[in-house]
């Protein structure tokens, strides 16, 4: 792959992901100050059902386009022909379960009559945002991103202050959603042309993808599905809780998911033939992904008791445990990130699915032993049978797979794992000895020092070469 080509895309894709964790922050900031726990619960209980009927549609073909080498024009278009008729089975399955399932609660069948459309639009940009990744036009989302988040800003206020209520949020995220649809096209409109729908083709396709399909399902059960269950066991404002909390550590992870996850699968795919070079891409993307996440994350929960209320409003004060759990299972479990992009990039996502499968259930049990008690409680059911089960099962599946031995795979964390305990330590201490008039200026302060004890330890490990891995 060209390296120059690269280069440019780790430029765009660092570009979206500065705008999109400002974009981002800034939507849920603003969110939260309009909408309690219990009216967000609504929402995220109809976009959670969404989401999971989009990953149902997938099919994988993402991934597929992504990864196959010898892609036709008769592949791109029988796929997107497929997409159409699959848009179409969301929008039954949408209706379905808005008219049988949730009868009894009009608010939120009324929001998933709306996400009908955003559902269509999801499906029918599976193929166009797989050639963008694949061809590593990346500038397309940057301008995607900036451009849709602000109608969703400006759009949300407008029905706000015409006195639309909640449903300000939902008709927001709507026009956001169309926005995105518009842009993609527009961006793939030379490249994308239909012919005919080829059978053989789409098939070949969805062999590939079905099982890639399968381990999102499985691993969706850790999000989507656990939030229908917590709002089903514990009700909306518990789901509104919790979403918040998710959404909150998603827009931060998403700055590194957009800059080194969307440009990994094409990278690692490049390379599927060569073992030591794919083993070196691994490491040195492990590593710095790592080298930010954990310590981010770990920070990120140290301090939740003073972001909270000053972002964030006191009412949602009752989301620091919640947020605390989860920052902390997304520090270590996110250590494990890329190997499944691995195992996607060599065609083998099919042997992947155990890992997949034991955590759903862990994720089903968690929520289901737990329906009696706290939110809290729930969380921390899922969080600490994972980390115990799933890494080490994560990191045999690996070596059978790729052939990379536990210690090749356990290298790269090293160093990460070491300056996200010290990081965390140096604040905590700052934390008990300092005492300030106020929590605003005791934060800037602590994220001060966290900052420039930070870089202090990535320039010691440049400085004696601790990012080398051969």
């Amino acid at each position: 792959m060209n390296s120059s080509k690269i280069k440019t895309a780790i430029f765009w894709t660092s570009s979206e992901a500065i705008l999109n964790i400002i974009l981002s922050m800034a939507s849920l900031i603003f969110i939260a100050h309009i909408l309690n726990p219990k009216e967000y619960g609504y929402i995220a209980t109809a976009q959670f059902i969404s989401l999971t009927i989009q990953l149902f549609l997938n099919l994988g073909l993402s991934e597929a386009i992504i990864q196959k080498k010898d892609l036709s024009d008769i592949d791109i278009s029988s796929a997107c022909l497929g997409t159409i008729v699959l848009s179409i089975i969301g929008c039954i399955i949408c209706l379905f379960i808005s008219n049988f399932y949730y009868y009894d609660n009009l608010i939120v069948k009324k929001i998933l009559i709306i996400e009908i459309v955003n559902i269509v639009i999801a499906t029918l940009l599976i193929v166009p945002t797989a050639l963008l990744i694949k061809n590593l036009r990346m500038k397309s989302f940057t301008k995607k991103t900036l451009l849709s988040r602000v109608v969703f800003i400006a759009s949300a206020y407008y029905f706000i202050k015409t006195g639309y209520g909640f449903w300000s949020v939902v008709y927001a995220t709507l026009l956001q959603n169309i926005t995105s649809f518009f842009l993609i096209i527009w961006d793939v409109k030379k490249i994308i042309k239909i012919k005919k729908f080829d059978k053989n083709s789409f098939a070949n396709l969805f062999k590939f993808g079905f099982f890639i399909m399968l381990d999102n399902l499985l691993w969706n059960v850790l999000n989507k599905v656990f939030g229908i269950l917590i709002s089903i066991f514990h009700g909306p404002a518990a789901l509104g809780i919790y979403s918040m909390a998710t959404k909150l550590t998603d827009s931060i992870i998403g700055v590194l998911n957009t800059v080194i996850t969307k440009i990994s699968l094409p990278i690692f795919s490049s390379v599927q033939d060569d073992r030591e070079k794919l083993l070196e891409y691994f490491q040195k993307i492990t590593f710095s992904f790592n080298i930010i996440s954990m310590t981010l994350f770990s920070c990120f929960a140290l301090t939740a008791s003073e972001w909270i209320p000053l972002l964030l409003g006191e009412k949602w004060l009752v989301m620091r445990e919640p947020i605390q759990i989860i920052s902390i299972m997304i520090a270590i479990m996110f250590s494990r990130r890329f190997s499944g992009i691995v195992v996607n990039a060599l065609g083998k996502s099919k042997e992947y699915l155990y890992l997949s499968l034991t955590a759903a259930i862990i994720s089903l049990f968690a929520v289901l032993l737990t329906r009696e008690y706290n939110l809290e409680t729930t969380l921390l059911a899922l969080a600490i049978p994972r980390i115990i089960i799933t890494i080490p099962l994560g990191i045999y599946l690996l070596y059978k797979i790729a052939g990379f031995s536990i210690s090749e795979q356990i290298k790269p964390l090293k160093y990460p794992i070491i300056v996200a305990i010290l990081l965390v330590m140096v604040m905590y201490f700052f934390q008990k000895i300092f005492v300030f008039n106020s929590v605003l200026s005791g934060f800037l302060a602590q994220l001060f020092v966290g900052v420039v004890v930070y870089f202090i330890f990535i320039y010691i490990l440049y400085k004696y070469k601790k990012m080398n891995f051969r």
